[in-house]
Formats: structure tokens, sequence, C-alpha cells
């Protein structure tokens, strides 16, 4: 069976035992001109969905940037990227002290790459061997949240000088003057 339709001056010529062949003829006249149709595909369907958005947290370190990525965890779909600063120090407010009886415990300031400071929420901080005099008095540096870590940084705490009182000279000038005068 062939069907006959209309195009633009021209007729499709179906031939329904070859479905994938189309004659094309102008109207009223025969032709042998023919071409080979495209299959038909299917229509994609398309796949709607409610997204449903999730948090990932890839940690900064002193090695690497991390980065916080808000996706959709059915199709991947990303909606935001954010960049966390690769760490780049750990400064104390001093490395030396001088003991006094109280323990000392330096401030601490972190730097990111940027030479931005991190937010203290993102560190803990613990200390050791900082109640008496020491040369490796150490402050340990613990980061979380959005930081992977540890670092350790020391400083000293030296004696201090004994101050010499009008007191401690007069016993001592005493103590000269006892010998010398009362030797027997």
């Amino acid at each position: 069976t062939v069907v006959y339709a209309p195009l633009g001056g021209w007729a499709e010529q179906y031939d329904r035992n070859f479905p994938n062949q189309i004659i094309l003829n102008p109207y009223n006249e025969d032709s042998s001109e023919t071409t080979e149709a495209e299959p038909e595909e299917p229509e994609a369907e398309e796949t709607k969905h409610e997204h449903s958005f999730v948090k990932s947290v890839t940690k900064a370190t002193f090695k690497n940037n991390g980065y916080i990525k808000v996706y959709c965890k059915e199709c991947g779909e990303e909606k935001e990227k954010v960049i966390i600063p690769q760490l780049k120090s750990v400064k104390l407010s001093s490395d030396s002290y001088t003991w006094d009886g109280a323990p000392k415990r330096p401030k601490i300031t972190v730097y990111d790459v940027n030479n931005n400071i991190v937010e203290e929420s993102n560190y803990t901080v613990t200390y050791s061997n900082n109640t008496a005099a020491s040369n490796s008095a150490k402050v340990t540096v613990t980061f979380t949240d959005n930081y992977d870590g540890k670092q350790t940084k020391t400083f000293s705490i030296t004696k201090a000088q004994k101050k010499k009182t009008k007191k401690t000279a007069l016993k001592k000038i005493t103590k000269i003057l006892k010998r010398l005068f009362c030797r027997r």
C-alpha cells in the first residue's frame, strides 16, 4: 500500500511494507528518486525529581585546599562549591617567657595561604610543660570542623633573676662585718 502525503509541492510516498524508505515525487509525476528515512527515536523521557541537596566537606590541611560542596544526592547536580584555603602557619604571641609562678599560655594565631586569620572555632589549643621554667614548653593546635591536622610549637620559660633588695644587701654587709671584726 502506498500513501501520499503533501509536502510543500512534493508528495511523500510511503510504502507500508518498507517503512524506512520514502519516495519523493512532485505532484502528478513519477520519480524513482528515493531516500532512506531516518528511523524515529523514541523521545527521551525527561526525568524530573525534587532535588535533595546535601552538604559535603573536604577538610583543608597544611598541604591541600579543602571545599564545601552542596549537591543533589539524586542527580549529582552541584548547587554550590566553596573553597577552604589551605593552612599556612601557626604563630605564637611570644616564644619566650619569664617564670613568675603562673602557667604561660601564648596567644595563638593561625593563617591560611591567603594570609587570612583562621577562626578559633576551627581548632583547639592544649599546653604542656608550661607551669615551670623550661626550654620545652609546648602548645599543640588540633584542627577541627573545616580543617584537619595538628601542629605543635615550643616556647621557653626562663627562671626569673633574683632581684637584690636593700634588705639582702644589708644582710650581706652585716655578715662580712661580723667576719672581719668578730674574729677570735
